[in-house]
């Protein structure tokens, strides 16, 4: 899978997830910081917010 937006390829078996959403998330908050309307600050902000959940769902999930 390949993300236009991300220079980073995701392999289908899941390696290199935490680092492709690690580089979503930080995407999304840098065009929030970009945005002129508060309205698309505040969907770049809940998607940053939903890649920094999976993240932590994931390294959670392998503390175990």
């Amino acid at each position: 899978m390949k993300d236009e937006d991300c220079d980073m390829a995701m392999d289908d078996d899941g390696q290199d997830e935490t680092a492709y959403l690690e580089q979503r998330a930080a995407w999304h908050r840098d065009r929030a910081s970009e945005a002129r309307e508060d309205s698309t600050r505040a969907l770049h902000e809940k998607f940053s917010r939903m890649y920094d959940a999976r993240i932590q769902s994931r390294t959670s999930t392998f503390d175990l």
